[in-house]
């Protein structure tokens, strides 16, 4: 289920895009290993300094063989959530 957040980042991903503001990014996870990672740039006049704001992780190898879509997977496993709807 997409948590509260994500529609947010979603938003702030798609405004990124349109102002030509999103970049990739690489980045050390917390085990120590290179990440690729969409981020959204912004800039502080103020401080005069660019504000790298992390959106999401790519995916390393074959995306379709980590995830599948909810609808899916809903067809061939029964959900295993709290609310089981």
């Amino acid at each position: 289920m997409l948590q509260p957040g994500d529609r947010a980042n979603f938003d702030t991903l798609r405004r990124a895009c349109h102002a030509n503001d999103l970049a990739l990014l690489e980045c050390v996870d917390r085990g120590g290993e290179y990440v690729a990672v969409l981020v959204a740039v912004g800039y502080d006049p103020t401080t005069q300094e660019y504000c790298m704001t992390p959106l999401a992780q790519m995916f390393k190898g074959d995306p379709f063989e980590v995830v599948t879509p909810v609808d899916a997977a809903a067809a061939k496993e029964p959900r295993t959530d709290a609310r089981g709807d």
